[in-house]
């Protein structure tokens, strides 16, 4: 399956603007959630984020590194 970051609607249209990183869950998040977690490092041991056993992998683009989260499922 392929993922595309910046598409509207699935159109082939470019994208404008800017992307300070991405994450994968496994599960859908809700609006709320999402808006909380945004700027935040849900990583960090101070963070208590409701769906981190969900996170599947995330990468900032200003790093040349994906972060692939181990998990037992």
């Amino acid at each position: 399956n392929a993922v595309w970051i910046g598409s509207f609607l699935g159109e082939d249209l470019p994208f404008m603007g800017a992307i300070g990183q991405v994450r994968f869950w496994r599960t859908a998040l809700d609006l709320e959630t999402l808006k909380a977690a945004a700027l935040v490092d849900v990583t960090s041991f101070d963070v208590d984020h409701p769906q981190l056993s969900n996170l599947v992998a995330m990468s900032a683009f200003s790093e040349d590194a994906l972060l692939i989260i181990e998990t037992s499922n």
